[in-house]
């Protein structure tokens, strides 16, 4: 084939490539997208905007009960004349119980502390092995200032002196200078 008849040949394959290319976009017109101008949201409702009166203390109720008052064991004798409007039985009347009983009512008992810990896993898991050794063992989150600690308690009992056996034996077992403490529920 001669040199100029390739030529032409290339020259219209690319000429036909381009016109495929090219063509449809200047043959098609688009029509111009119409944008919606109108908001979707909707109009504000109309307030009225009403005084309120300050709050009144109701009539005929009963003072609430303080947490630590709320669970009082109640005499047998007692037990069924206790409504719900009457408050629990505060102090045992027997005198042989009185050094067994606060001032609540509520009965004394002893926990040991064993251990303090800024972290609740620690504290979790230190309860978790004395539980796992027999012990009764438990923890509470104590706040002092803006500082959180974790205390794992054993117990409680109602013998102090159980309570002081207790402590020497964990002090042993677990390298521990525990506490002995009041217990409060």
């Amino acid at each position: 084939m001669d040199n100029g008849v390739k030529q032409r040949l290339i020259g219209a394959c690319v000429l036909v490539s381009v016109g495929i290319i090219f063509l449809p976009t200047l043959l098609h017109k688009e029509s111009p997208q119409i944008v919606d101008t109108q908001t979707q949201v909707p109009v504000a409702p109309a307030f009225e905007f009403k005084s309120v009166e300050s709050p009144t203390e109701p009539t005929n109720t009963a003072p609430l009960i303080e947490p630590d008052e709320m669970f009082q064991a109640v005499s047998d004798s007692k037990a069924d004349q206790v409504t719900s409007s009457e408050s629990p039985q505060k102090k045992p009347d027997s005198s042989t119980h009185a050094e067994s009983f606060d001032n609540r009512g509520l009965p004394k008992a002893w926990v040991v502390q064993v251990g303090s810990f800024s972290e609740i896993e620690r504290a979790k898991k230190f309860s978790g092995d004395l539980r796992n050794n027999g012990y009764k063992a438990f923890h509470r989150e104590h706040k002092n200032n803006s500082k959180t600690v974790y205390r794992v308690y054993v117990g409680p009992n109602i013998n102090r002196d159980a309570s002081e056996k207790l402590k020497s034996e964990l002090d042993l077992q677990f390298s521990v200078n525990s506490l002995v403490l009041r217990y409060t529920p």
